[in-house]
């Protein structure tokens, strides 16, 4: 299911995915440690940046995950938000810090090499490296915001059911 997030841009859209998780593993690609899981047969990686190497996740939940295309090579999403739907719980962020870290340090480090001003070409490339880590949290966390208000919507079957009877 692909669905776009609530400012209606592209950069937002993403797709939610439902299953009973199947696999674990501790390393993805470049990023050893960082956690990963699967959803049912054939098995989908699931990759969300996180030194702790763990998830808040058990083999066997039913899970619905909203995820966006990896870049990180040997995983083919990135886990924004996930919601434990047999349980009934609400929507959680995956690994909220990494982002939030990139939009302050990013915006901040942008504010400092802006105040400097561009008088040298040299000022330019920390200004707008700084300046694409801080929008890049920023776009994140909107995501997983709009992620997680998606997955709050759907419906549990245990409620479809309760409404039928």
């Amino acid at each position: 299911m692909l669905l776009q997030g609530t400012s209606g841009t592209s950069v937002m859209a993403f797709e939610i995915h439902r299953g009973y998780v199947s696999a674990f593993e501790k390393a993805v690609g470049r990023y050893a440690g960082s956690p990963s899981f699967s959803l049912n047969d054939p098995l989908v990686v699931y990759y969300s940046p996180s030194p702790t190497g763990g998830l808040p996740l058990d083999v066997g939940d039913y899970v619905a995950v909203a995820v966006k295309r990896a870049l990180v090579p040997n995983a083919q999403y990135v886990a924004l938000a996930y919601r434990k739907i047999w349980a009934g719980e609400s929507a959680h962020a995956l690994n909220a810090w990494w982002p939030a870290s990139c939009a302050v340090i990013g915006t901040m480090m942008f504010g400092f090499w802006s105040t400097e001003g561009i008088k040298h070409v040299g000022n330019l490339v920390p200004l707008l490296s700084f300046g694409s880590i801080g929008a890049f949290g920023i776009v994140r966390l909107i995501s997983m915001r709009s992620a997680r208000r998606a997955l709050d919507a759907l419906e549990s079957p245990l409620d479809a059911r309760a409404r039928k009877a």
